[in-house]
């Protein structure tokens, strides 16, 4: 069971990743989303959704002051652990349906 805050639905803004994953025949659509809050200030999320369901799990979220600052952290890897941790949890809950 995953929680209710943890799945939302795409913003209709954001690309058809339903329509993305079901052309390419894959299982899940990773993307994300680069802002800027402001001129000094950066928000970055990471987003995986589930072509069956549609449903769209948030990874990873951060702030960074500077774009220096964002290359130079470990935003990368903590999304690839955060990947790994819920794609494991999704084929568990797949394994006992």
């Amino acid at each position: 069971m995953i929680g209710r805050t943890a799945i939302d639905r795409q913003d209709p803004a954001a690309p058809d990743f339903e329509g993305i994953g079901k052309e390419k025949g894959v299982r899940f659509v990773l993307a994300g989303r680069v802002t800027r809050a402001n001129s000094t200030r950066i928000l970055v999320d990471t987003y995986l959704t589930e072509i069956a369901s549609g449903a769209v799990h948030r990874l990873r979220e951060g702030a960074f002051g500077s774009d220096e600052d964002a290359i130079r952290s470990d935003y990368a890897s903590a999304v690839a652990t955060a990947l790994n941790v819920r794609l494991l949890e999704l084929e568990a809950t797949r394994a006992r349906l």
